[in-house]
């Protein structure tokens, strides 16, 4: 083998091993949020991608050390790669909860109205006074929109996201509950 043919076939099995790490992390993330038909789809395509690559570096591992490396690597930015494709991919419910004191949330609730973005307000006490509360419920994929908006136009509003699972009721296009 040349030096040029084991410089590709170090690139092949990094590029593959970093595919196939895509894909795993994707599909547990997924499966992970109740998308398991979609899960076992890519399972299919991942496994028989590891077999191509298990083989590639296998093959006379006690003289080329250095796939062992390349397949490291290509797990490793396999990660971060699917992580971030994940969180574009978007699928899946988020609840984003918003305290703000009284005299600004009537500017936060005309301004979610207008956007079209259903909410439920909920009176609290905090420790300087009252507060509102809205509770939100919408779909992950664009759900940074109205979070980055919320920071730009209401810079004092407490803003918490997490992930969660929704039963009952719709969630619209536009993110509205109905």
């Amino acid at each position: 083998m040349t030096t040029l043919e084991f410089i590709g076939l170090l690139v092949l099995i990094f590029v593959l091993k970093l595919i196939n790490t895509t894909m795993s992390t994707v599909r547990i993330r997924l499966v992970n949020r109740g998308f398991s038909k979609i899960g076992s789809v890519i399972t299919f395509f991942e496994i028989a991608l590891w077999v191509v690559i298990s083989v590639l570096v296998l093959t006379d591992i006690k003289s080329t050390p250095l796939k062992a490396v390349a397949y490291a690597l290509g797990y490793s930015f396999g990660i971060i790669i699917g992580l971030n494709l994940e969180k574009k991919i978007g699928l899946g419910q988020i609840e984003i909860h918003l305290i703000c004191e009284k005299e600004e949330s009537d500017q936060l609730t005309t301004f979610l109205q207008e956007n079209k973005y259903a909410y439920t307000k909920v009176k609290g006490e905090g420790a300087q006074g009252a507060k509102t509360i809205l509770l939100l419920y919408l779909n992950r994929k664009n759900s940074n929109l109205l979070k980055d908006k919320i920071k730009q136009e209401f810079p004092d509003v407490l803003m918490s996201a997490k992930e969660t699972e929704v039963s009952g009721g719709t969630i619209k296009k536009n993110n509205a509950v109905k």
